[in-house]
């Protein structure tokens, strides 16, 4: 009897070993972060919460000789695209943009005074810290009739792109990317 005990432990050890070793391998995204560590890594870059985030999409993809984690996502009327370092979580590229602009921004109407070139790379500066005013470009420029004030800038191995809405002074659109060589 205790022969018979002895070889049913055992049965049921193996059992329990392989379907847990099976659970494991399911949940295993091998040397990567995995798909759920990806969006909240996004998440907390962009400071919004997931209660708060609609219209998720996380995929794990080759970018230039390299896996990363791609998470897109909205939040009320921003768009968000990230593409983070599928082994380390590290952010390679960011942006994020504002839907339907037109009905929250000026259109062009000769009497709208427009928040001027200074206060542009106030809300500029505000988004990056350690940036300093002389090394960013800006320029006034027109988008679908609306003023704007659109530049870049490099800052801690990134290159950053935005465009910021001349009369209220909202970003309307960021990118930042970074510049690592490709055969890193």
């Amino acid at each position: 009897m205790n022969h018979r005990i002895s070889k049913l432990m055992v049965v049921v050890v193996v059992l329990v070993i392989s379907s847990s070793t099976t659970l494991f391998a399911a949940n295993s995204t091998g040397p990567y972060i995995g798909e759920l560590r990806a969006q909240e890594i996004a998440l907390a870059h962009a400071g919004v919460s997931f209660s708060d985030a609609t219209a998720f999409r996380v995929r794990l993809e080759r970018d230039d000789h390299q896996m990363v984690y791609e998470v897109k996502f909205s939040n009320g009327d921003t768009r968000y695209e990230y593409k983070l370092d599928a082994t380390n979580g590290g952010l390679d590229e960011y942006e994020f943009e504002v839907r339907d602009i037109s009905r929250r921004s000026s259109k062009s109407n000769p009497g709208t005074p427009l928040i001027g070139m200074d206060k542009a790379l106030d809300v500029v500066l505000g988004q990056v810290p350690g940036v300093v005013r002389e090394s960013i470009r800006i320029k006034g420029d027109r988008d679908d009739g609306r003023p704007t004030y659109e530049g870049e800038f490099y800052h801690d191995g990134y290159e950053y792109e935005f465009k910021v809405d001349a009369v209220t002074g909202r970003i309307l659109s960021w990118e930042g990317d970074s510049v690592r060589p490709l055969w890193r």
